[in-house]
């Protein structure tokens, strides 16, 4: 931008955006769901596995609206890629 007669590259600055927001959005959702996970069941362990169940969804459910609301002005499909390593990693 700073070079004279040389024509800005839009395309490439929303992509390098699209990249940032969603890598910071995911590991913030991966953060969330180990905290929630952490908190709900230190100490609560040995438990039975409806629990840990129990837990892992309500973990999940808030990871993934924390996801969704951080990248609301994002396209789902710019997204996807974001969202699906997510619940690998979750």
């Amino acid at each position: 931008m700073n070079t004279p007669g040389a024509i800005p590259n839009v395309q490439s600055a929303w992509e390098t955006f699209i990249q940032t927001k969603c890598s910071k959005v995911k590991a913030a959702a991966i953060q969330l769901y180990e905290r929630t996970m952490t908190s709900q069941l230190d100490g609560a362990l040995p438990c039975d596995s409806g629990e840990i169940r129990r837990v892992h969804e309500m973990a999940m459910e808030e990871s993934l609206k924390e996801f969704e609301t951080s990248t609301v002005q994002i396209s789902a499909e710019n997204c996807k890629s974001y969202l699906e390593e997510l619940m690998v990693n979750t």
